[in-house]
Formats: structure tokens, sequence, C-alpha cells
């Protein structure tokens, strides 16, 4: 999950956050393969919601009159396959562990990457009015940790990552509703 999001935020300075969230948003299809080589069967609703979501994003990316950043893509690509990789093993763990025990070890292992990251990063000046959202979107990644395990748990790995991607539509809500962005200008 750490290389993950190392991944997809260095991918962001080489290209557009649109394209790259679209690239991300492909992980169901690499959650899909990785356990059909676990021996999980695929069913074919599976299939056709995935060939769809493929289609649409290689609509969505395909340069007009533009260059696509290719490393920036591959990188993206591998953040999203991290991501994967995050979810299959996670379906693994989950059958003899509760799943607050795994969110517990997941939460503690990324304060422990962050602490590092910060540590050889050097310290920076913190303002005041950044601690309060700074928390707030602790107590987020807590909660989402924590009801990912359990989606995983209950529903298994490709489920959760097919429903995943309805974030996408929570993104865009909140920005509307919370920040007060647009969709169109």
């Amino acid at each position: 999950n750490c290389v993950s999001s190392v991944l997809y935020c260095n991918c962001l300075k080489m290209i557009d956050a649109g394209v790259g969230q679209m690239l991300y948003s492909l992980y169901p299809l690499f959650v899909v393969m990785i356990r059909r080589l676990d021996g999980q069967r695929v069913s074919n609703w599976t299939k056709v919601r995935l060939a769809l979501a493929l289609v649409a994003v290689m609509l969505l990316i395909t340069p007009r009159g533009g260059n696509v950043d290719w490393i920036g893509a591959a990188l993206m690509l591998g953040a999203g396959l991290m991501y994967a990789m995050h979810l299959a093993v996670s379906q693994r763990v989950l059958y003899e562990m509760p799943a607050p025990t795994v969110a517990l070890y997941v939460l503690s292992s990324m304060t422990a990457v962050v602490c590092v990251a910060y540590v050889l990063h050097g310290p920076t000046a913190i303002p005041v009015t950044g601690l309060p959202p700074t928390l707030v979107l602790a107590g987020i990644t807590v909660a989402s940790r924590l009801l990912m395990f359990l989606g995983v748990k209950q529903l298994g790995s490709i489920q959760t990552a097919l429903l995943g991607v309805t974030e996408i539509l929570v993104t865009v809500v909140l920005s509307i509703v919370v920040l007060g962005e647009q969709l169109v200008e």
C-alpha cells in the first residue's frame, strides 16, 4: 500500500491527475488477474464489467493531439498493481484474522513508513491551521481502512475492488459539495 502511494504521488508530477486516476482505476483488473492466478473463479459478469472499464479507460487516456508521458503512465499502473496486490493479500490474511486486527497492523505499518519518510525528508514547519485537516484525514484513513478490510472479508477482494471504483463518484460529489468545485467552467 505504501509503495502504491509513493508511485501514485510521484507520477502526478508527470501526468494529469485525471488521466492518472483513470489509469489507477484499473486496479480491479489487476485484482482479478491476481486472484485468478491464485485459483479463484471469475464470473462472466465480472469479465464483462472489466472489459467495459478497460475500453472506457483507453478512450479517456488516448491522447488527442497531445502526448502521454509513458513513464508517468507506467508509474500509475504500477501504483494500481501494488494496491491490487494489497487487496489480494489482504483477502488471504483475512481468512485467519479479524478485520480490525488487520487494520491495526496495516495502519501501524503505514504510520511507521510515514515516520521514516519524515525523518529522511527532514522536519518542516507545519502551520497550526493545517493540523485540524490533517487529523480529520488521519481519522478518515483509519475508518476507510477498517471498512475496506471488513469489505474484503465479507465480499472478497474482487467485489471490494469493483465497488471501490465508486470512489471517483464520491470524490466528484464531495469536491462539488464541500469545496464548491465545478465540473464545467
